[in-house]
């Protein structure tokens, strides 16, 4: 999967507590727990879209109010959140392939670098915190009974997710140098769609057993990284020891 985080495959089982009414149908107030799983993309930031790349199955959780109108159609509305962790290895391969570069192009820039003995290899270790969303959807659904027990629910669902980039922190050493890079904490709100189907299972009364999945899509926006940067580099030029 070429992706993202968080928008995309959720997965969740979950108690349903309904409230019998008069017709037409139920008030209902569902708690929802489960996996979330990658599978969306980024725009706007391609460091973003990279580190999106690595991101692994987090934690979903969601509570939802509705109601059905008739025995076959209702109206609902999520408020959710979840997260996803960064693979840090994958992440420090990226850091690796990424920077070095970048390192060796700032100190060519330094007056009388060309005196200078060449970088030493710079071994990298970065981490992320984990990416974070938040929003909430509008959901018709449309519902078929299957018998007293059982009910089968297909919805669309139409939102705003809010998505948060995780700072990465990278730490590179070699002989006589570390440097450390640290970027910033990024949000992005975008329109969020996709569907659902569910399964009830009736277990007494109001009480309800519901196992979800949900699709959902959306495309945050981004905007450029920025970057804090320090580190050292000790040299000797002609019998003296410099500090970079």
């Amino acid at each position: 999967m070429r992706i993202l985080i968080g928008l995309g495959l959720l997965l969740t089982i979950s108690p349903l507590w309904a409230q019998q009414v008069p017709q037409p149908t139920p008030f209902f107030v569902k708690v929802a727990l489960g996996p979330a799983f990658p599978a969306a993309e980024l725009t706007g930031n391609p460091d973003a879209q990279r580190v999106a790349a690595y991101a692994k199955p987090g934690i979903f959780f969601g509570l939802t109010v509705g109601r059905e109108f008739t025995r076959w159609l209702g109206v609902s509305v999520t408020g959710f959140g979840w997260t996803n962790p960064v693979n840090n290895d994958k992440l420090t391969e990226l850091v690796q392939d990424s920077y070095l570069d970048a390192f060796n192009s700032a100190l060519s820039s330094i007056p009388g670098s060309s005196a200078l003995p060449a970088l030493p290899a710079i071994t990298w270790a970065a981490s992320a915190e984990s990416w974070r969303f938040l929003g909430g959807y509008v959901s018709p659904f449309l519902v078929a009974h299957l018998g007293e027990r059982f009910a089968v629910e297909g919805r669309l669902n139409l939102g705003l997710v809010n998505a948060a980039y995780p700072p990465v922190t990278a730490t590179g050493t070699g002989t006589n140098f570390q440097g450390v890079l640290v970027t910033e904490r990024l949000r992005g709100t975008s329109f969020l769609y996709g569907g659902g189907l569910g399964l009830r299972f009736r277990v007494q009364g109001g009480f309800h057993l519901v196992a979800n999945v949900d699709a959902v899509r959306a495309r945050p926006p981004f905007p450029a990284s920025t970057y804090n940067t320090t580190g050292s580099w000790k040299v000797t030029v002609g019998g003296t020891e410099r500090t970079i």
